[in-house]
């Protein structure tokens, strides 16, 4: 076996790590009934059942290659929820967003290594993950200022220098 291929075998079981460990965190953030945590809860469930598909893409992957699955690291999460309280939930959201940018380059490297040893079915599985981790992104991106602050205090302008999101003078 080539040492790309191995290469490739080795991150396709670190994808799955991350996947199972973003797993946790969204069937976690999942169970927010109401308040302003409610639609992570309503994305983190959808985001769940897309995770589930990204880590059958992963098996199949490595099926593909005639690897098993298994994998002698398993997943922790560095937060959990010890209750319901918004406090908790925070720094939950806040690891799942980087677990998000983490998968986000482990595909970008997957791609780039399935086509390294010019194996398409594994690059275009791949590379459906990627689009789905890149749109989870994108969410976050575009929820976080509001997921982190309490609804009645003010807004920082965002990066870009506009004023959307920021609270009347």
């Amino acid at each position: 076996m080539s040492r790309e291929r191995n290469r490739l075998i080795a991150a396709l079981r670190d994808a799955m790590v991350v996947e199972d460990a973003a797993t946790i965190l969204l069937e976690l953030l999942s169970r927010s009934p109401s308040g302003p945590f409610h639609a992570v809860a309503l994305r983190a469930a959808f985001h769940m059942l897309e995770g589930r598909v990204q880590g059958a893409r992963l098996t199949e992957c490595l099926g593909l290659l005639e690897a098993n699955a298994e994998t002698a690291r398993r997943p922790v999460p560095r937060s959990t929820l010890r209750s319901q309280s918004d406090d908790d939930r925070v720094p939950a959201i806040l690891e799942l967003y980087g677990l998000t940018h983490h998968a986000i380059a482990l595909y970008r490297h997957l791609v780039i290594l399935a086509e390294a040893e010019r194996i398409a079915a594994i690059a275009d599985l791949c590379r459906q993950s990627l689009g789905e981790k890149v749109g989870m992104a994108a969410w976050f991106e575009h929820q976080l200022d509001g997921l982190a602050l309490p609804p009645t205090q003010p807004r920082t302008p965002p990066v870009d220098g506009s004023a959307a999101g920021c609270a009347p003078a």
